[in-house]
This record gives structure tokens, sequence and C-alpha cells, in this order.
């Protein structure tokens, strides 16, 4: 038997006892079906039917957030930077072209282009003459301009070739910067160096070579032994080669 609020207030305390205080539809049960008209029928359908769909869709994303971590980003190693280097180019030069005929005692002046290759600017460089060359050269050696990176100059030298050298002759230069230490491409200079008799006989070492004698040293000992005499200086070159 059902009653409404009204008629449930009028029963007794043990009369009470044998109902049921219903106060919405969840208190129903498995009764409440019978209770409900067709439009709440149906309304309940679609809830359970939204909250099975939801639980449905909700699931895997669950499982997948508690399950499957986000991928970790690989961190990237960091990049060292590059170690700062001095470095120097020869560009062109030297001006004085290898092999250049120069008396003994002569000033030479020879000029060749730079380029600043490094990662560093240039400055309080020099150009050193190396130990074992024997141009006479002062000792503080020749100022290198200051060099951006990138930027090109010119380096010049002022040496006198030794009264001591004849024949062909090399001298080597270096860069050196403000800690003594040598860097860079070397600066090299090769010249035939000439006694002043040489200067002298000029026009007979000529002939000489003229007639088939090739040899310029053997030329020049055959022309001072005959004092300049081109014919006594081919007689003689002739006898030192007869077998």
């Amino acid at each position: 038997m059902d009653l409404c609020e009204t008629s449930y207030l009028q029963l007794s305390e043990a009369q009470r006892t044998e109902f049921v205080r219903v106060n919405g539809v969840d208190d129903l049960g498995d009764e409440a079906p019978k209770y409900l008209s067709p439009v709440q029928h149906v309304v309940m359908g679609v809830q359970n039917f939204v909250q099975t769909a939801q639980s449905v869709l909700l699931a895997p994303i669950v499982a997948r957030s508690q399950n499957d971590s986000p991928p970790q980003r690989q961190q990237q190693p960091q990049r060292q930077p590059a170690a700062l280097k001095k470095q120097v180019q020869i560009v062109s030069g030297p001006s004085i072209p290898n092999g250049t005929r120069v008396k003994m005692g002569s000033l030479i002046k020879p000029v060749w282009e730079i380029k600043n290759t490094g990662s560093v600017n240039l400055c309080n460089v020099r150009l050193m003459l190396a130990a074992n060359s024997a141009l006479q050269v002062g000792p503080e050696g020749f100022a290198v301009p200051t060099l951006g990176v990138g930027e090109s100059a010119l380096v010049f030298v002022e040496a006198v070739v030794p009264q001591d050298q004849h024949g062909p002759f090399s001298a080597e230069f270096t860069l050196v910067d403000e800690r003594g230490l040598t860097f860079g491409d070397r600066f090299l200079v090769t010249l035939n160096v000439y006694s002043p008799e040489e200067e002298k006989f000029q026009s007979g070492l000529q002939q000489l070579q003229n007639m088939g004698f090739m040899d310029p040293h053997a030329c020049m000992r055959a022309l001072t032994s005959s004092g300049g005499d081109v014919n006594a200086a081919a007689l003689a070159l002739l006898r030192s080669t007869r077998v």
C-alpha cells in the first residue's frame, strides 16, 4: 500500500514502521520502475546509457594516463665553445720572386699580404727571423699590424744579405705572439747571391753561358782566375771537362 505524505503523518508510530519513507526514485531500488511514468522511464534509460558510455570512454584514457608516460625529450649535449685559435695565412708574396739574384751585402725589402684566418683578433704580433737563417736583421723583428678576424694587411721586412753568402740562399721568418709562441704560415725568401766580382764579370759570364758553359759558379771561377779574359776562361773550362 502506498500513502501520501498527509496520510502517512496520520498513522500511529506502530503503523508507520510498516512503511518506507521515499524521498526520491533512488530510494525505491528495484521497485522504481513500477512507480515511474513512461517519460521518466525514457529519462532514466538515457541517463544510464550516458553513464555507461562515459565509463567506457574514460576507461582507456585513464589507463593510458596511468600506464603511458609522455615521451621524455632527449636532452641535447651542450656544444662546447670552439677553442680560440690564432692563425694567419699568406695571401700573396713575397714581393721578391724566388731565385732573384742579389749581390752580397745588399739590402732587401720583401713584402707579404697576410690574412687573419683564426678566431681571435691579432695584436702585439711580430715577424721574427728563424734561428737557422743568416740574414742580418734587428733582434726585435718586425711589427705586424693589428688585425681583426678576417682582415688583411701587408707585412714588411728589411734585411741585409751577408757578405759571406754565395749562390742559392734561403731565409725564413715566423710569426710570434706576445707569449713568444710561433703560429701561422712560414715566410720564406729564396735568393741567388753573387759576389761583387760576379757583377764585375757579368758581361763575361753571359758570353760564357752563350757558349754553353751553364754552370755560373765554374764560369765565375774561370773568369776570376783569368782576370776577366773570356777566352782564357773558356779554355780553362774546356780543359776542366776533358776526360
